[in-house]
């Protein structure tokens, strides 16, 4: 089937695929040229004269972050732009009821990207919600945990943090002491070390970490240790954007929003390169700051963070991220 449709057209990195159906699954582009046969094809074959309600006639459309999509992928992509307004309204998704996990972002606003990419890998998993500041300000109160856990996201540092707030930060720091989960994306993944970035917080810390960072858009390729089973994941290669890199130097630190030690983490994976179309990261810093993904503990909360983007890296480590959130999800709670 695929071969009549026509040929696979790869997208590049960062860039936006465009899908087109007419209601007999006729293919073309925004610009008219060829669309990706492996999509096109899934919607030809699994759609009969019954379900032609179901196929949308609309513009199906997501963001790619990788030129080595392959066919299972896309499959997925589209599946999931067919059934997310079916689970969801676009600021919650969900399969599940429970448990319930908030997405941090900037600005609400249906469909955001950071959510969507992430409701794409955890739809089945729990019910992901997204919050922002104010959110949080009113939600997480000392004495209440209305989730299992909260995912920071990617973007622009520092305007992840002046949206968060000190007031906010402190809220979450509270939130995860007391049991609930936290993982954080590069973005996330720096606010949790409070360390690397031009104005951070280090008394913001969840975790005891050095922090540095190399810049630049590209690949990380990692390796996975032995004592991270729970993560699932088998790829090595990972989608990366100016994300930090950790020193796990087993050393306390301290959060001063809440008074509490922090803990060095566990290193579940470390760099073994990061590569952008400008550069390579150098191998004295992959050395000093070899850890892309560590897991660690504050108070009853469990946290994992990771350097690079497993919700824009394939399949697998969208996988891996959905154990990810599971696991940090399942802990005691302080009452």
């Amino acid at each position: 089937l695929l071969d009549q449709i026509g040929g696979f057209k790869k997208s590049s990195l960062q860039s936006v695929t465009t899908v087109v159906t007419d209601r007999l699954g006729n293919r073309s582009t925004e610009d008219g040229t060829e669309v990706a046969g492996a999509a096109a094809g899934f919607i030809l074959s699994n759609v009969t004269s019954e379900d032609t309600e179901d196929v949308p006639s609309e513009t199906i459309e997501f963001t790619s972050h990788s030129e080595d999509l392959d066919v299972e992928e896309l499959q997925a992509r589209v599946a999931w732009t067919i059934q997310r307004d079916k689970i969801g309204n676009g600021f919650v998704c969900a399969e599940v009821d429970s448990p319930r996990v908030a997405l941090f972002v900037e600005k609400k606003s249906k469909h955001e990207q950071h959510f969507d990419s992430f409701s794409l890998h955890l739809h089945s998993y729990c019910k992901l919600e997204q919050v922002d500041q104010k959110d949080l300000l009113h939600c997480l109160e000392d004495n209440e945990q209305p989730y299992s856990a909260i995912i920071f996201p990617g973007g622009a540092v520092w305007d992840v943090h002046k949206s968060l707030g000190e007031e906010a930060a402190r809220k979450v720091a509270r939130f995860v002491f007391n049991g609930g989960g936290y993982v954080g994306v590069c973005a996330g993944a720096f606010l949790a070390s409070g360390k690397g970035y031009q104005g951070c917080c280090e008394g913001w810390q969840l975790i005891s970490v050095d922090t540095s960072w190399f810049p630049g858009v590209g690949k990380a390729t990692v390796q996975i240790s032995d004592e991270s089973d729970y993560l699932g994941a088998k790829g090595k290669d990972l989608f990366f954007a100016n994300g930090p890199m950790f020193n796990s130097h087993n050393s306390k630190g301290f959060n001063t929003l809440i008074n509490q030690e922090t803990q060095a983490p566990q290193v579940l994976a470390e760099y073994i390169e990061i590569s952008t179309p400008q550069a390579q990261a150098p191998k004295k810093q992959l050395k000093q700051f070899p850890a892309a993904v560590v897991a660690g503990q504050f108070g009853n909360g469990k946290i994992v963070c990771f350097g690079p983007h497993p919700e824009a890296s394939g399949l697998q480590w969208g996988r891996c991220l959905s154990h990810t959130v599971q696991h940090v999800c399942c802990q005691k709670r302080n009452t």
